[in-house]
């Protein structure tokens, strides 16, 4: 659906993207705990919004037009990279090299794919 409505907006200049989410730490997911309701791990909106910031900014170029962005895989191997690379000022291609061998493969194909967004998240200061 993302992928189609992305096609019919371009001419109008209008960016799709399809974000998958991830458990966010709100007041109802921690009342929920206190009531037995098993939760899948949150995270801080905090720790989400750059992503947000980033696709609707103009950072975004063509690369993420109709895509699926996989947040909740990002935000399960985000604190990593943030513990390794937090400081440093890396290019996408450098981040990439050095974060193969610290992820699984799966989290490292979803770094790849959106090296760019990743990238943004661990040097994004509030």
């Amino acid at each position: 659906m993302g992928k189609a409505l992305s096609v019919e907006l371009k001419p109008y200049n209008i960016t799709v993207n399809v974000i998958t989410p991830a458990g966010v730490e709100t007041k109802m997911a921690e009342d929920l705990r206190k009531w037995g309701q098993q939760m899948t791990v949150t995270v801080p909106p905090e720790e989400i919004s750059p992503a947000y910031i980033f696709l609707a900014s103009d950072l975004t170029k063509k690369k993420y037009r109709g895509r699926v962005v996989e947040l909740h895989t990002i935000c399960d191997f985000l604190p990593i990279l943030k513990e390794e690379f937090g400081g440093k000022n890396l290019v996408s291609k450098e981040l990439l090299k050095l974060a193969e061998e610290k992820l699984k493969k799966d989290q490292f194909k979803v770094l790849k794919s959106n090296s760019d967004l990743v990238n943004y998240m661990v040097q994004y200061k509030r």
